[in-house]
Parts: C-alpha cells; structure tokens; sequence
C-alpha cells in the first residue's frame, strides 16, 4: 500500500516536474539561449499559478480563466494578479529576454483607468511586442493554424490584439472548440499576451 502511495507521488511529482520546464525545452530548440528559455519558462509558471485553482488540472483552470474574465474583464486585474508581484516578476528579467520579446515605444494617454479625461494629454512609456524578435519569430515558424492567425493580427496591427479579440482565437464559439492548452507554445502565448497586458496596465 504505502509503495503504490509513493509510486503515484512519484509519478504525479515528475508529471508536474516536466510540465514546468518544458517550454523550456521547447525554447532552447528553438533558439532561445538558456538564460531567456529559463526566464520565459518562469514567466509561464508564474502566470500559471495566478490561474490555477485547487483541484483543477490545466486545462480547466485554463477555460475557467477565460470564461471568468470575459464576464468580468477587471478581475485580472483586481484579483489574479498582484501588481507589486507582477512588477518585481517582470523587473527581474535579463535585458535580452526583454529585448526578444518586446521593444519600448511612447504611448498617449487621454483619459484615467476609470474613464476621467485629462487635462493635458500624458506622454509615458509603453511595451510594445517586438515584432522582429526570437519569439515572434518562433511563432512565426509554427504550423498550427490559430498560431497563424494570430501572428498575423499582431503584423497587421504591431501590437497584440485586444484581450476580446485574443480570447475569440482561443475560444471559437461558432466551432465549438478552444486551442491546444496543453501545448507549449499556447501555454507561451498566453502567458505573454497577459502579462503583456498587465505591464501595460499597472
């Protein structure tokens, strides 16, 4: 009895294990050195436990996340993600993990978060996706027909698509189905359009 408990430990250990260093893999077959496949693994881990619910596997702390925030968008915001921890999260990142992934351009604000409009226009500094970078690049070389479809909104665009734009790749009603959530460079491309939103956002 007690070598079956430690056997199924084992097992579930070592599942859980290889799930949270294989976007590592993938990124250092793809290109990536070892210093930007551990950090964007890392990146990926972290967006992953803001999501993930007590006794849900993945795939369904994944829909769960979706289907939340498309009822309520400012829960991200508001209660997944702390933005102290996001920011040291994102701080902490090497120059060239950032440079593959994103590229720093001036935005304008006109209004607040909560709608007021300013007096004077406010120049800051925003992150926009780098679209000359590793990781577009990666996604770029991908056969999956969403991955395509949604390199090719962020071309057309130069940015990421809006988060209601994303979440109708991810969950195509008229279809009936959603993406591969187990897949890698999904598991990636999530983690990097939120995140990404976030930074912004904060």
């Amino acid at each position: 009895m007690k070598r079956s408990l430690l056997l199924i430990l084992v097992v579930i250990f070592t599942s859980c294990s290889s799930q949270r260093t294989s976007v590592k893999k993938m990124l250092l077959h793809q290109g990536f050195d070892h210093t930007e496949a551990s950090e964007m693994n890392t990146l990926v881990d972290y967006f992953e436990t803001g999501i993930k619910k007590p006794q849900t596997n993945l795939n369904t702390s994944y829909l769960r996340f979706f289907q939340y925030t498309a009822l309520r968008p400012d829960s991200i915001t508001k209660i997944l993600f702390d933005k102290v921890e996001l920011k040291e999260q994102l701080n902490r990142l090497s120059l060239s993990t950032k440079k593959e992934l994103w590229v720093n351009s001036k935005a304008t604000a006109y209004r607040s978060y909560n709608g007021v409009r300013f007096d004077e226009p406010i120049i800051y500094n925003s992150f926009s996706i780098n679209t000359s970078g590793k990781y577009l690049a990666l996604l770029k070389r991908l056969s999956d027909k969403d991955v395509k479809t949604y390199v090719s909104k962020v071309l057309a665009a130069g940015d990421l698509p809006p988060s209601f734009i994303f979440r109708s790749l991810i969950i195509n009603y008229d279809e009936q189905r959603t993406i591969a959530f187990k897949a890698n460079y999904w598991r990636l491309i999530i983690a990097i359009q939120y995140l990404s939103y976030l930074n912004e956002y904060y």
